[in-house]
């Protein structure tokens, strides 16, 4: 991903101070440009039209000051002449104060494809409070359950098949029967803290190889709070050449065994993909970065959008049957 711009100040002699609810900040544009961010701008947009209109400031807002609700009236009809999704998605995203919480992002995939790159950025731009893999739910379970008792947590996710015995070795393919035995263990783990941050105002994102949409509970995956993504790398070349970027940046036993367990994982690759369309979960191709966070923005704002909108239609109808009694 190319680097954001330099930020550069036109109007350093202007000050403009916006008065919100309960709040007098001084405007800031590297804040504009975060909360654009937030709504699935590329970078470049969003500097740009922070850029624009903030040299216009000083023209429109002479007195230096303004209130909040004005502020963002003028927001978003710049942005209504540029996109009326980003203007929408701005609207709804200022309609109240935490309409977004909570909000539970699931993000699996296998290791290599840039899965953690992507939840990072992702965290970033929503402001997300919590970030969490699913191997470290499965490092924690590994330490306080034998090896006897569940040895499907205590080898890799891409080799658990050497734990088979009997009649699970008759079943299908053994590299995904093992696969599935770790991360149904692991599952038991995610649906607890998906459960407990459900609980909570907070934006959190949960990402990992062990997220597998058939294995968790309806109750959870069709929660509208629940956003569930997938990723995938079908180019199976660029996919090993990033584990490899990866064992040369960060060398250790675990880079090198998953270049060697790298046939395993593209199994199971394709085995994410096919339960993710059987669940009809997006499945986002990661080959370019810049296009695959767009991807997941825009659709993590389509699920926004069908939890916020209807309050918003029915906050229109409490007040429109207010005004007829009146």
């Amino acid at each position: 991903m190319s680097p954001p711009p330099t930020i550069t100040n036109r109007t350093d002699d202007f000050q403009l101070i916006i008065h919100s609810k309960n709040h007098i900040i001084p405007f800031s544009r590297g804040f504009l440009v975060d909360s654009l961010l937030s709504l699935g701008m590329t970078y470049e947009h969003a500097f740009s039209f922070a850029g624009t209109i903030s040299d216009e400031f000083p023209y429109v807002f002479s007195s230096g000051v303004v209130s909040g609700e004005e502020f963002q009236d003028y927001i978003s009809q710049h942005l209504i002449a540029v996109s009326p999704q980003w203007a929408s998605r701005f609207q709804l995203f200022n309609l109240e104060e935490n309409a977004l919480n909570p909000l539970i992002i699931l993000i699996g995939g296998t290791p290599g494809i840039g899965k953690s790159t992507l939840a990072n950025l992702v965290a970033r731009r929503l402001k997300a409070t919590n970030l969490l893999g699913t191997d470290i739910l499965r490092e924690i379970l590994r330490g306080i359950i034998s090896t006897s008792l569940m040895p499907a947590l205590h080898f890799s996710s891409f080799e658990s098949s050497q734990f088979l015995s009997g009649h699970l070795l008759t079943r299908q393919n053994p590299i995904i029967v093992g696969y599935e035995q770790q991360a149904t263990k692991v599952m038991v783990a995610i649906e607890t803290v998906i459960s407990h941050q459900l609980q909570r105002p907070d934006i959190s994102i949960i990402e990992g190889v062990h997220l597998i949409p058939t294995l968790i509970s309806p109750e959870l995956l069709n929660n509208p709070r629940v956003i569930f993504l997938m990723l995938s790398l079908d180019n199976e070349q660029k996919h090993l050449s990033r584990l490899k970027r990866r064992a040369r940046n960060h060398p250790s036993r675990k880079s090198e065994r998953l270049i060697e367990l790298f046939d395993n994982i593209r199994v199971i690759n394709s085995y994410l993909i096919e339960k993710a369309n059987e669940a009809n979960i997006p499945v986002i191709d990661c080959e370019n970065t810049e296009l695959a966070i767009e991807c997941l923005m825009n659709e993590i704002w389509e699920k926004i959008i069908l939890q916020i909108k209807p309050k918003e239609d029915n906050l229109e109808q409490n007040n429109a049957t207010t005004e007829e009694l009146k």
